[in-house]
């Protein structure tokens, strides 16, 4: 058998994967804006079609074993987040983790991507961390940083080596429990970023509430 002729079907397999999942992402986004410029009489809870506003996904992530299976034999390569946003009028960014690797089956991949539609260049610095969920006294997260700078749905930042697959793979380990686990991104902002979609008389009441002890 020939094996690169596998692979080639495997990796071809989870292109088409990803670029309908990339279109659902899209076609969503699609669907709010078309049906808001557009004024019909649908009412869409506008709240929640993201998980945050301050540029912090908190990723609770079920059934993680069952998820790990999937991705090792190709059922659902990846996992999606719910979308989140920057600030209130941010960009919009939502994340993926390949559980069995994104090109290198040693590791699990963890990235963010630009949602539709993108305002402007996207820059800034991002954290990825897997949130050890023991009760031990000393707690070991893993966290990752990056740099970023992205103006398209098509691109994407993060770690294609994130965490070596073994520490989550293994059914005894700190970050999984009660067959769940955290993952959290975490986008760094200044206070006038965070504060960007406040008028400039609330954005100052904030700031000089900092100094105040």
């Amino acid at each position: 058998m020939d094996s690169s002729s596998d692979n080639n079907e495997v990796n071809h397999h989870i292109e088409q994967s990803e670029q309908h999942q990339d279109s659902s992402h899209m076609n969503e986004n699609n669907t709010i804006q078309c049906c808001i410029n557009s004024s019909q009489m649908l009412h869409i809870p506008l709240e929640n079609t993201v998980v945050s506003t301050d540029g912090t996904l908190i990723w609770h992530v079920d059934e993680i074993f069952k998820k790990i299976n999937d991705a090792i034999y190709r059922k659902q390569p990846f996992i999606d987040s719910d979308p989140f946003q920057t600030s209130m009028n941010g960009q919009r960014l939502w994340a993926r983790i390949y559980l069995d690797g994104k090109t290198n089956s040693k590791f699990i991949s963890f990235h963010i991507h630009l949602n539709f539609p993108v305002c402007k260049i996207f820059t800034g610095y991002i954290k990825f961390i897997l949130v050890d969920q023991s009760n031990n006294t000393q707690l070991q997260h893993i966290i990752k940083r990056c740099s970023a700078e992205m103006n398209n749905v098509n691109d994407c930042v993060g770690f294609d080596d994130f965490i070596d697959k073994n520490l989550l793979h293994q059914e005894s380990n700190p970050y999984i429990c009660n067959d769940s686990a955290y993952f959290i991104v975490f986008v760094e902002q200044t206070n006038q970023e965070k504060f960007i979609h406040l008028s400039s008389n609330v954005q100052d009441a904030i700031f000089q509430s900092s100094s105040v002890h």
